[in-house]
């Protein structure tokens, strides 16, 4: 993969003649436009989300967390469609690119797969003996990528389960998983800081790069495939340009309190929000490093962000039981007034 350079120093410049402007500039706040609130759907005992995905084509919203079901809605999550078994805590979902499947990954090192159309379970495998905390699809939705509390990052062929590859990395804690947008390579971080990038077809491990200190447990590819953003537990968002071989580190984003629990690229690519520990949703504008908003209304950790370009929306699910739906760019401010806060833990 060929990336020119050029825009890379413009960018620095930038970034950096704008940082003695950041400590005077404050963010806009924005506050959820619809909120669907598991504890006032009459379920026996609403589950913290920590598994959320969108499917924009078909108005889809895939839910999952720790009360063992996997809950499919239509309408913007006004609609319940489905539920199905999630055998354990599930930790991740992901609709496919091309809108057929449904992945889910749980507690129990088990990866299950439905043609959610039909509600047709293809299969189950159990990848691993520990928990699977990730999953995600290639772009044509033909590879799955699974990770977990092993040190293996594991490639399935989506229509049959087969196991295509498993890559050895070194780490036994594996938080985070995605492939690149031309499908060339899977990138994975974890407990030890390393962010790893291994070409898919070769079984090549290109990149293996401590970025911090402390366990990163979220990473997104902007949509051009050029930028690799990587957050954690030390509160920064590092965002790198990719070459084939190598990562070189472009901006690095700080919250000033709170971890990053995951990452989105929105606003085709130009900027990223960030989900934290103390229940906000900080937004970044990538090439100056300026945040430009911070979304309240959570009263718990965020543990997922899901942007639709389509729909220009961007979806949160939290410990708190709720899902969030958010316009922007951030300078779009809306009505509902923000809830009141309190500091949430993320649980391990």
């Amino acid at each position: 993969m060929k990336i020119s350079w050029r825009a890379y120093p413009v960018m620095i410049l930038v970034w950096a003649a704008f940082q003695g402007n950041l400590c005077a500039q404050t963010p806009t706040v924005l506050s959820s436009f619809h909120v669907v609130d598991m504890k006032k759907r009459g379920e026996s005992r609403a589950p913290v989300i920590t598994a959320l995905d969108m499917d924009a084509a078909h108005n889809l919203l895939a839910t999952a967390g720790d009360d063992h079901q996997i809950r499919l809605f239509g309408s913007g999550g006004d609609r319940l469609l489905a539920t199905w078994p999630g055998e354990g805590w599930v930790y991740d979902l992901s609709f496919d690119p091309t809108g057929r499947y449904l992945a889910a990954v749980n507690e129990w090192g088990v990866l299950t797969v439905w043609e959610w159309q039909s509600a047709r379970q293809l299969y189950r495998v159990q990848v691993s003996g520990v928990a699977l905390r990730a999953v995600s699809f290639s772009s044509d939705g033909q590879l799955i990528a699974v990770a977990g509390f092993d040190p293996t990052l594991t490639i399935l062929e989506t229509p049959t389960g087969r196991m295509v590859r498993q890559f050895s990395t070194g780490v036994r804690d594996l938080r985070d998983t995605a492939f690149s947008p031309d499908d060339r390579f899977v990138a994975v971080t974890g407990g030890t800081g390393r962010l790893q990038l291994w070409e898919v077809s070769t079984g090549r491990r290109v990149v293996d790069q401590t970025v911090a200190l402390r366990r990163q447990r979220a990473l997104a590819f902007a949509p051009t495939g050029q930028l690799l953003a990587v957050g954690g537990e030390d509160g920064r968002v590092r965002v790198f340009a990719l070459s084939a071989s190598s990562l070189q580190l472009v901006t690095s984003l700080e919250v000033d309190e709170g971890q990053i629990t995951t990452l989105t690229f929105c606003n085709g690519g130009q900027e990223i929000a960030a989900g934290t520990s103390r229940n906000e949703i900080r937004v970044f504008e990538v090439a100056t490093g300026r945040e430009i908003g911070r979304l309240r209304g959570h009263t718990g950790t965020v543990a997922r962000l899901v942007w639709t370009a389509e729909q220009g929306v961007l979806a949160s699910g939290s410990y708190d039981t709720t899902i969030r739906f958010w316009r922007l760019p951030a300078a779009t401010v809306v009505g509902e007034r923000p809830a009141t806060t309190v500091p949430g833990a993320v649980r391990q």
